[in-house]
């Protein structure tokens, strides 16, 4: 009896499932990222759904969107960032980050690089990112403003519009910034 009960329990199952459609993933090619400056390193803490440290390695994927960009075109990126430590939002081990670039590389004087980061060098960073709605990734806010380098435990401040504020800084320095905004919103000293 318990065996024509799990028979029928999985037919049933084989049956009904096909009938919920499965989330669609977007297509990548057609994300397109606000480039949207903030003005303040304050509201760049306030407006980061999510604040983290963490690693980039060499894994890159590459979606070309056909849009065309100076003489080259434009290009989604996404890449895993390995969570060492969250500074704000729910604490996840991994997140995934799109980035936009430009392909062929512009010359180092070309302004698209200031709008553009392209893919990330491997390498630690402290992130400010936004969730990218119907999506499981999230996007540098800026998107210069949302993206330092470690070095040697320090916060670097990128001249394409990082803020001077974290210059130097320690992940744990800036942890104590973003809760002191943090209190400053909610009133509480």
């Amino acid at each position: 009896m318990k065996r024509i009960a799990s028979l029928f329990i999985t037919a049933c199952i084989l049956l009904i499932w096909p009938a919920f459609p499965s989330a669609a993933q977007p297509d990548l090619s057609k994300l397109r990222l606000p480039h949207k400056k903030v003005g303040s390193y304050q509201e760049l803490i306030r407006s980061a759904d999510v604040i983290v440290f963490g690693r980039f390695g060499t894994r890159t994927a590459s979606y070309p969107t056909g849009v065309p960009i100076g003489s080259g075109q434009l290009v989604n990126y996404v890449q895993p960032l390995r969570v060492l430590q969250t500074l704000k939002g729910p604490a996840q081990p991994s997140v995934s980050v799109l980035t936009d670039g430009v392909e062929p590389l512009p010359k180092p004087s070309d302004p698209l690089n200031l709008t553009y980061t392209g893919p990330l060098a491997e390498g630690e960073y402290l992130c400010f990112l936004h969730k990218v709605p119907g999506t499981n990734l999230y996007s540098l806010i800026g998107p210069w403003q949302g993206l330092y380098p470690v070095r040697d435990g320090k916060l670097i401040s990128l001249q394409e519009g990082g803020f001077q504020h974290f210059m130097g800084l320690t992940v744990p320095n800036v942890k104590k910034v973003v809760d002191d905004v943090a209190a400053q919103r909610t009133g509480v000293n």
